[in-house]
């Protein structure tokens, strides 16, 4: 799946979509306001997003820190 990613040949709609439902506060919820909304997301999108990150934040750090110290 990185490798499809790396070459642009992955398709990430299929993996980046969620599902909206409401979970109600209360035991007998009427009112909108007694419900909470949560999103339901894909469980490989969420490892995909996460291992991605992880890689980028070693990245950042060196980008980053480089300026740290300089001033315009």
């Amino acid at each position: 799946m990185f490798d499809e990613f790396y070459e642009n040949k992955l398709e990430i709609g299929r993996l980046n979509y969620g599902i909206i439902t409401l979970i109600p506060k209360l035991k007998e919820a009427n009112q909108i306001q007694q419900y909470r909304p949560i999103c339901l997301l894909n469980v490989i999108f969420k490892i995909f997003s996460k291992t991605l990150m992880l890689r980028l934040e070693l990245v950042l750090e060196r980008i980053i820190n480089k300026g740290v110290g300089y001033h315009y």
